[in-house]
């Protein structure tokens, strides 16, 4: 069904927007060996991480740029791309700002990147407009899968395609076999599992962070927090919702859930959104399964192979079943818009316009702002509200809900 608007409570973060801080966590997780990268055995995850949140900017201070002097010349070397177009990517934060003393503390959202060599800068304009309503925004990087995950110390780690499902075994073809899906599917449900103990890592490192001495001491609050990611990263913060009891909302942007268990949901209490490009509702429709189940016969899978092969990981199921739970279908958007790629191609770095509606990315961008920020304020900050689908010039926008 659809849902109509209610008011939002009055506390003091609905006021005005929030100027927005930036600064880089780093740790390492000594409970966890590496995995990806060709490790040394022994070696423990190496991670790394934007942290976006409300900031008062001290007198004279300016927005900083997105990326910084070395990161723009490794990026500019490795994607074959002009620093000075780099260094045009806008940023509305401050580096490593006071953290704001309009609300003693503030709620934690994580977010995941995307695979095919994604990165927190990514999702930029996302993180600063959830920070912008009073949360603080933990992008990690991770590591081995991300681009490129740079460190303070000068490090940089690029993507291991071992580490992403592109480069999943067996590789998928023409030929392959419902065994060679089932091992395929295996092989990307162990990546998720890996990546998604992440998620638990950084919660970890920012209740250190709380507590110790610093800027960000006893300014967070770690007891409801929400998790959002895009494409593979959604599938993380899904598993990990499930996972973990402090998360209590999660939001997935498109694509594949790879979990066995999209059946029962996220379980009680939990809370999810799911987003849609116009390809991804389409595949996940009854007609487009029946296609892909005959598509899959003709291959030679019997009809229970194809019938279970083609409903793996099906965004569809895990909205149906989790409570409560809604799912936003975009028909003009592509899987990169839920990205800042639209963005960036403005400024002159092309968008692969098979995966971006470059012409609508802004007004996605703001649809996908808005319905996040009042998810999570629903769910994370337990305002009174009941979500709608905000007005937009997108058309034939729909918003499911299931309560």
């Amino acid at each position: 069904m659809l849902a109509a608007c209610s008011g939002v409570d009055s506390d003091s973060d609905t006021q005005a927007n929030f100027s927005i801080g930036r600064s880089n966590l780093e740790w390492f997780d000594d409970t966890r060996e590496e995995l990806c990268g060709n490790p040394t055995p022994g070696s423990k995850r190496r991670l790394q991480a934007y942290l976006w949140y409300p900031a008062e900017p001290r007198p004279g201070s300016e927005k900083s740029s997105l990326l910084d002097q070395a990161q723009v010349a490794f990026l500019a070397a490795l994607l074959e791309t002009p620093s000075e177009i780099l260094r045009k990517i806008p940023s509305n934060s401050y580096i490593d700002a006071p953290v704001a003393n309009r609300n003693s503390t503030y709620p934690i959202l994580i977010m995941s990147h995307g695979g095919g060599g994604g990165s927190p800068q990514q999702y930029a304009s996302t993180a600063e407009a959830l920070a912008s309503k009073g949360y603080f925004v933990l992008g990690l990087s991770h590591t081995h899968h991300s681009l490129a995950t740079f460190f303070s110390n000068g490090d940089v780690i690029t993507l291991d395609p071992s580490c992403d499902p592109l480069g999943a075994s067996p590789e998928l073809n023409e030929t392959s076999s419902y065994a060679d899906y089932t091992l395929n599917w295996k092989y990307i449900i162990e990546l998720d599992t890996f990546l998604t103990a992440d998620i638990a890592s950084a919660i970890k490192a920012l209740a250190k962070l709380n507590r110790g001495q610093g800027a960000f001491t006893g300014r967070m609050d770690l007891d409801r927090i929400g998790a959002f990611g895009h494409s593979f990263g959604g599938s993380h913060v899904f598993r990990a919702a499930r996972d973990l009891s402090s998360i209590v909302a999660a939001a997935h942007l498109d694509g594949t859930l790879f979990s066995d268990y999209l059946e029962t949901g996220l379980g009680p209490g939990k809370a999810l959104m799911t987003m849609l490009s116009g390809e991804a509702s389409g595949q996940s429709s009854q007609a487009s399964l029946e296609a892909q189940v005959h598509l899959l016969q003709t291959l030679g899978f019997t009809t229970r192979e194809a019938t279970e092969v083609a409903s793996r990981g099906r965004p569809q199921i895990a909205f149906a079943a989790s409570r409560p739970s809604y799912l936003l279908s975009i028909p003009s958007a592509k899987h990169g818009n839920f990205s800042d790629a639209g963005l960036w191609h403005e400024l002159g770095i092309p968008a692969d316009q098979d995966q971006v509606n470059v012409l609508a990315s802004r007004s996605i961008l703001d649809l996908q702002h808005q319905m996040l920020t009042n998810f999570f304020d629903k769910f994370v900050k337990q305002k009174s509200l009941t979500l709608s689908l905000p007005a937009t010039s997108l058309t034939g926008v729909t918003l499911e809900s299931r309560e």
